[in-house]
């Protein structure tokens, strides 16, 4: 069916009067177009992080409605006309001209489906109930989806991050909450990686009618997945219905406000020991996130990041605290600058700080290992705390053995999509001693100034964790993203410049190539994008000193050749190291 559609030109003022007289003469539907600023309880009601700049409010609103295309236009037109005629006595209502358009019916409910196909995360095969599985697909895991109305098909990067850190951690015996469950495929993923039982809850009615029918494609009965409706944030009896310290896993998909707001009120729910799981969260809001769960008493274990979103993994009780693994000396560790050594005292800072002190609970006169992130490590007594930092006093210095023999840099072309945190992730756990990304000429990923900036924080970011996480003495740094003429003059000062690529041939030189690596020699590791490295850039960095070399009969992505050079340079380093 075509209609009809009639756009008003009115005025903010009159805009509500004129949509209630427009409902008196039997069009509904109305829809408003206005720049008046967000209040916030309507900011609160939207399902976005970041919300658009809008431009200041100019007194101007549109009012749009629509007539089926055999109803009687002229008259109701004319009615219209009329009674803003009558209104303009008393309400200033602007303009009034109508503009008329034609428009499509569109079974908006079922037609973005054509936009839907199956997929995969990971090794699971998310697929439409719409579709059929493929035969090649039938010894994979698969979940059948239809959101419907509801929110979530998996396709999302913060769905896909829930998905990994749930299966990370249940058993056999896990209880899991999903709170905003929407088309329950976090559930339902749950109890296909073998949890015993899960309860959804959501605020959006659709969401029990979208799981239980998701349910019934899976062949998941209703005794093992419950879901109720209603905000467990503030409504006692959905608290209680919930249930208290009985759910191994907690899983939030949500925004990053309404987390900082269900995170004090969900440790009652977590078992101890239990696991909060938490998405939806735009990179900016990672620390904001990571203060309320720190402030509800949670051991933050694990940051994961895809694209520009971040999911956060706590702890409820059960803290472990990480010591060295020498035993010299058996306490937390720490990173810090190196300017936050001062004399016989180090004042500690940063969310460090707030991990120690809100989260492990840490007590003057308890002991702290503290790496100054150039190789020294001190013991250290908590003396107080002052405001934002914590007052250490200094007990014994060594040095740290936990840095290879040479400094090895990483030269990686852009990869795509989030595959550069992986890479600065293992490459840092395998001694990178630092990591210069670069735009190659294959590379799709294309960052203007304000866009790298903000990838090197995060990268730098992933960098300290991995370090933190693999003990290490010093935290490798992440430059800003170069183009690769900068990168290979920045890598002429070294003493080894590989090239893995895969046109080399000859093993037995490669090799020879590695075995004369001393410990001491600084060498650079250039690795292509997707699609690696043209012939021209190839030559380009035989003319700076680099060395073409093979990894075997087998192309290997992006992300896996620099770790496979890493791997092999890090066992020869140390063995050459103890020969």
């Amino acid at each position: 069916m075509k209609w009809n559609k009639f756009r008003l030109k009115t005025t903010t003022e009159a805009e509500d009067i004129v949509s209630s007289m427009l409902a008196d003469l039997g069009i509904e539907g109305v829809e408003i177009e206005d720049k008046i600023p967000l209040t916030e309880s309507d900011k609160e009601q939207m399902f976005v992080d970041i919300l658009p700049e809008i431009e200041p409010d100019d007194g101007v609103a549109y009012l749009s409605f629509y007539l089926e295309e055999e109803a009687d236009t002229e008259a109701v037109l004319a009615n219209v006309k009329k009674e803003l005629e009558e209104m303009s006595a008393y309400v200033n209502v602007g303009e009034c001209t109508i503009e008329e358009s034609e428009t499509e019916d569109v079974d908006w409910v079922n037609n973005w489906k054509k936009y839907f196909h199956q997929f995969y995360v990971d090794d699971i095969l998310i697929i439409p109930s719409w579709e059929d599985v493929k035969p090649s697909d039938e010894d994979k895991m698969v979940i059948h989806i239809d959101p419907g109305t509801a929110f979530g098909t998996g396709m999302h990067e913060t769905t896909q991050l829930c998905i990994r850190q749930i299966r990370k951690y249940v058993t056999e015996k896990t209880k899991i909450l999903d709170v905003g469950c929407g088309s329950g495929i976090l559930g339902m993923l749950a109890l296909k990686f073998g949890a015993e039982h899960s309860v959804g809850t959501d605020l959006d009615p659709c969401a029990i009618d979208a799981t239980y029918e998701n349910m019934e494609n899976n062949g998941i009965s209703r005794d093992k997945y419950e879901v109720m409706i209603g905000n467990i944030i503030d409504d006692k009896a959905v608290q209680d219905k919930v249930g208290y310290e009985c759910y191994d896993i907690v899983a939030a998909n949500i925004l990053a406000p309404v987390l900082v707001e269900l995170t004090p009120v969900i440790v009652n729910q977590l078992k101890p020991g239990g696991i909060y799981i938490t998405s939806g969260i735009i990179d900016d809001k990672e620390e904001t996130v990571k203060e309320a769960v720190a402030k509800a008493g949670l051991e933050l274990i694990d940051v994961t990041y895809q694209g520009e979103w971040v999911c956060v993994t706590a702890r409820k009780n059960g803290i472990k605290k990480k010591i060295s693994k020498k035993g010299e000396w058996n306490a937390v560790i720490f990173l810090a600058d190196r300017s936050w050594v001062q004399g016989d005292k180090i004042r500690l800072e940063g969310s460090d700080v707030n991990h120690m002190k809100n989260v492990l609970r840490m007590k003057e006169g308890e002991e702290v290992q503290v790496s100054d992130g150039t190789g020294n490590a001190y013991l250290c007594q908590i003396e107080g705390y002052e405001g934002d930092q914590a007052v250490l006093k200094i007990r014994e210095k060594t040095e740290k053995d936990t840095e290879l023999p040479s400094k090895i840099w990483l030269f990686q072309g852009l990869p795509k999509g989030d595959k550069m945190e992986l890479i600065v992730q293992k490459a840092v756990e395998l001694g990178v001693y630092g990591i210069v990304p670069f735009a190659a000429k294959r590379s799709v990923v294309r960052l203007d100034e304000k866009k790298a900036g903000k990838k090197q924080i995060r990268w730098q970011a992933i960098a300290k964790g991995a370090a933190e996480q693999s003990g290490r003495g010093l935290i490798p740094e992440v430059e800003i993203v170069k183009t690769y003429a900068e990168a290979l003059e920045f890598a002429k000062e070294l003493d080894v410049i590989l090239v893995p690529y895969e046109l080399e041939e000859g093993m037995k030189a490669t090799m020879s190539i590695i075995e004369a690596i001393r410990p001491g020699q600084s060498v650079g590791i250039f690795i292509g994008p997707e699609g690696g490295f043209e012939e021209q850039e190839i030559g380009q960095a035989r003319n700076a000193g680099a060395v073409p070399v093979t990894l075997g009969r087998r192309i290997l992505r992006t992300e896996t050749a620099g770790i496979t050079t890493l791997s092999i340079l890090m066992y020869h380093l140390e063995c050459a190291e103890v020969q």
